[in-house]
């Protein structure tokens, strides 16, 4: 298992296609025109530095306002916009796991709740948590933005290392360690279920060029 994982890390990392969510069929990598980054994509939170901080960072005043910040932009299902604080509409004004979306939160809240004991963190990194559990196709596979029927968004991507993410998350709660050592045996045995089933989905999704596999 844990051979496979680092295997499907591997593939996740130079990997960028868009493939359809319905299981058992086909699938096909898109051919899309590149997207220049605009305003609309830039957010005010350096996600991946404050991540980067001590433990102890995550029980300042800094930490715990940006955290009542993720409270208050928290979308109804649990997750968060691509732009958290934006102003987004149609597919972007969804809860998402582009850029970093939803994933940066739920840690950002998982670690200041270790550090603070403040329930309302918890609650709210596990309602994000359960969106992530239940949007989970049967093929192993997560949609781009959630709560949509139709359009490109409800397509599982690869961009932007989004499942590897999803799955980085699912992983340290299978096993209740790194940012996750207070979920319950329950959300540890879902994670591990959703782990093995997105690995699946990886290794069902390889590309195959003249029968051998890329």
């Amino acid at each position: 298992m844990k051979k496979a994982f680092k295997f499907c890390t591997a593939i996740l990392a130079v990997m960028a296609i868009t493939v359809a969510p319905a299981s058992g069929q086909m699938y096909k990598s898109l051919s899309v025109s590149p997207i220049t980054a605009s305003a609309a994509d830039k957010t005010a939170y350096d996600w991946s530095g404050m991540l980067k901080k001590d433990d102890s960072w995550f029980n300042s005043s800094d930490a715990i306002s940006v955290a009542e910040d993720i409270l208050k932009y928290q979308n109804s299902d649990g997750g968060w916009k691509k732009v958290m604080e934006g102003n987004a509409s149609g597919d972007w004004s969804k809860s998402t796991i582009d850029n970093e979306g939803t994933t940066s939160e739920i840690r950002f809240l998982a670690r200041v709740y270790k550090q603070t004991g403040t329930e309302k963190y918890k609650n709210a990194c596990l309602k994000a948590i359960d969106l992530l559990l239940k949007s989970q196709y049967d093929n192993g596979g997560w949609p781009q933005c959630f709560g949509l029927t139709s359009g490109y968004h409800i397509h599982i991507t690869y961009n932007d290392d989004a499942m590897i993410h999803v799955l980085q998350i699912m992983r340290e709660i299978a096993s209740t360690s790194g940012d996750f050592t207070f979920v319950d045996e329950n959300y540890a045995n879902l994670a591990n279920k959703s782990v093995e089933k997105g690995i699946r989905c990886i290794l069902d999704t390889q590309i195959t060029s003249q029968g051998v596999k890329t």
